[in-house]
Parts: C-alpha cells; structure tokens; sequence
C-alpha cells in the first residue's frame, strides 16, 4: 500500500527506478 509508493518515491530520489514514459515504473 502506501509503504511500497514510498519505497519507491525514495527509490526515484535516488535515480535508483527510471520513470517509465507511460507514467509507470521499471527496475
């Protein structure tokens, strides 16, 4: 739930997940 979208938000901080163009995200 909203743990694993926080998760990911840092992830994204950290350049770690790259924003798909759909809008999505791919690890």
């Amino acid at each position: 739930g909203s743990i694993a979208r926080h998760c990911l938000k840092q992830l994204e901080v950290l350049d770690i997940v790259e924003k798909d163009p759909k809008g999505g995200r791919r690890i």
